[in-house]
Order: C-alpha cells, then structure tokens, then sequence
C-alpha cells in the first residue's frame, strides 16, 4: 500500500511537470506555483484517502460478531467458542444439548464456526447440532464463519448444509 501510495505521488509530480512544460524549461518554472499546486495535490490525496477509508469502512460486513462480546456461560457454549472439540465430547456425553442456543440466539455450532473451528463444528454436528439454526439476526453458522474470514469453515458447513 505504501509503494502505491509513493507511486501515486510520483505519477502525480511527473505529470504536473509534463502538463506546465516545466520538464523541458526547468530555468522558466515558477517555484512558488510549483508549491501551490503540489499543496493543492496533497489536499486532493488526503480527500481521496478520507474516501477511501470510508469506503473500506462501508465494505466491512455490517454486522460482525466479535468473540470478546459474546457471554458463553454454558460450558457448551465455552468449549465450542474455545474450540475444544474433546471437551465438546465429553460435555455432549455426560448431556448437554447440542441445540441450547445462547447469547443472540447462537447455538455451539454458531460459536465454533465464529471463531473457525471445524473440527469442533463436525463434533457438534455429528452430535445433532442442526446446521441450519439461524441466531436472533437470521444468520447460519456458515454465515458467522464467513463474516469472521474463516472461508474453510463457511465452504464446510455450506458443503453439510446440503
């Protein structure tokens, strides 16, 4: 990003030389207008980089889960959020139900494909877990996992869903 950035600006001087001749008459270029039209310039970049953030910032899914929010009380939930898939075992044999949902209607399957847990994900639904529980915003697991960037584990559930 900042070669592009370094280029841009390059790009951006080179023409302006090019456009006012000042490449071929170095001796007749006013100094002075040279600054103002670079100041200009740098005005104009700092404009485009500002719509540039806000872009990236509006292309950013809207409604991103992030682990640190969720309250996973029910050991369950923990492990699954965790990523444990033996503790996920075990809690599912001594009975917890694969189907309790939690915070924001999350099921442990919603928790494990969250944070990209896959194999934990294939216990809970080897377990029962119905893949296709949708949380309180309508969301899949496959969908959390894709929201959260783990494009493994969204490929995964999509493959399971069907």
């Amino acid at each position: 990003m900042q070669h592009t950035k370094l280029y841009l600006a390059v790009c951006i001087i080179v023409l302006f030389f090019f456009l006012t001749g000042c490449a071929s008459r170095s001796d007749k270029c006013n100094m002075a207008a040279i600054k103002t039209k670079i100041a200009e310039q740098d005005s104009q970049i700092a404009a485009l980089k500002e719509r540039v953030s806000q872009i990236e910032s509006a292309m950013k899914p809207q409604i991103r889960h992030t682990l640190k929010n969720v309250d996973v009380t029910p050991p369950l939930l923990n492990a699954a959020y965790r990523g444990e898939p033996d503790k996920v075992k075990q809690l599912i044999s001594e009975g917890a139900d694969v189907r309790t949902k939690g915070p924001d209607g999350m099921t442990a399957l919603h928790l494990a494909a969250m944070g990209g847990h896959q194999t934990t994900a294939e216990v809970l639904l080897n377990s029962g877990a119905d893949i296709k529980a949708l949380d309180d915003n309508g969301r899949t697991a496959a969908d959390l996992a894709l929201i959260n960037g783990h494009e493994g584990t969204a490929k995964f559930l999509r493959e399971k869903s069907f």
